[in-house]
């Protein structure tokens, strides 16, 4: 049986460089060249909130469990985002090449990783002001 296209998203001004389904399923995350991070509603296929602070291609999405919150992340910063008010809440700057992987934690979604080019993964406790003081750097050597 073939496949066929459900919805089509289109909006981006440059190539769509991640995606992500919101937890309720009701809406997904898309990253782009173009700087930006949108969240579309799956239903009318229409981009329901614009998201602008990313200095370089925005690499990777992760939503919180609950849904509140989305983290994304470009080659220097990990932004974290209110959904609801569009606003950033964190901004996190420790790795030293393109960050190209994040996920929260199962629990409370109060720890986040990234990891990046830089072969590091760093864990941040959301909520705090500071970083979690939690390096874990890569032990592979060339």
């Amino acid at each position: 049986r073939a496949s066929q296209v459900l919805r089509l998203f289109a909006g981006h001004l440059s190539d769509v460089d991640c995606v992500k389904f919101h937890p309720n399923c009701n809406y997904l995350g898309t990253g782009s060249t173009d700087k930006t991070f949108r969240l579309w509603d799956i239903q009318t296929g229409e981009c329901t909130r614009l998201f602008l602070g990313h200095k370089s291609k925005v690499n990777a999405i992760a939503f919180a469990p609950d849904g509140r919150h989305a983290a994304t992340a470009d080659d220097s910063d990990v932004i974290v985002w209110d959904l609801a008010e569009g606003k950033k809440v964190h901004v996190f700057s420790g790795h030293t090449a393109p960050i190209t992987s994040l996920d929260y934690s199962g629990h409370g979604s109060s720890l986040l990783a990234s990891g990046s080019y830089d072969n590091s993964v760093e864990v941040v406790g959301i909520g705090y002001k500071s970083k979690v003081n939690y390096l874990l750097s890569s032990y592979l050597t060339d």
